[in-house]
């Protein structure tokens, strides 16, 4: 699924831009288990948004104790 086409399916839902923290992690789940996203994960700078995601949440739980 191309980046545009998530854009104009999704922007109409997410018109106020908020997103459940069950939707996060739906869509980390998803992330988690798609070959497609670990293929490209070899040709990007970024690790995957999932991973980035489980970072923040292991640091805020960390400061925030």
């Amino acid at each position: 699924m191309s980046s545009s086409y998530e854009v104009m399916k999704f922007s109409s839902h997410y018109k106020d831009q908020h997103i459940s923290e069950e939707e996060v992690k739906q869509a980390m789940d998803w992330e988690r288990k798609n070959i497609f996203s670990k293929f490209g994960e070899l040709f990007r700078t970024h690790p995957l948004t999932y991973k980035r995601i489980e970072k923040l949440y292991k640091l805020d739980s960390q400061l925030y104790k």
